[in-house]
């Protein structure tokens, strides 16, 4: 309610007070900060970590508390995108790896085959070229 007021430029409780009750919050946020700064970094990356982190000492003192909380948050959701990404790339794993061997033979056959048309087509191609090099003509 304080924050509200303050934002709209009503200033209801002394800054100085405001400041000394919230200097505990104020250096737990700092000390959680601190604490998680290798998890958060991993999580965010160097860039963005800095970026927030630099963002964390130009906010007043009094809203430090809430910009740790949102920091984490913002991790958190970070890390969860991650796992989300691991899960759907371990799902389609487990479907190519659950091919039956029927299936694994018929997708290397196949394999096979287009690599065979391939190369005819690349031998078709430098027969080609090489009767344009000497001027032959491919009798019909």
């Amino acid at each position: 309610m304080v924050q509200d007021f303050s934002f709209c430029g009503f200033n209801i409780v002394n800054s100085d007070a405001l400041k000394h009750y919230f200097s505990g919050p104020v250096k737990q946020s700092r000390l959680n900060l601190e604490e998680e700064k290798i998890r958060y970094e991993e999580a965010l990356g160097n860039a963005e970590f800095r970026k927030l982190q630099d963002g964390y000492e130009r906010v007043p003192e009094i809203q430090k508390p809430f910009y740790s909380m949102q920091f984490a948050f913002l991790v958190a959701r970070k890390e969860s995108e991650k796992r989300e990404r691991a899960e759907l790339r371990a799902k389609l794993a487990e479907k190519t790896e659950s091919l039956t061997a029927k299936e694994r033979n018929d997708f290397q056959r196949l394999k096979a085959k287009e690599e065979e048309r391939r190369q005819k087509g690349k031998k078709k191609a430098r027969r080609k070229q090489s009767q344009k090099k000497t001027g032959r003509k491919k009798r019909g």
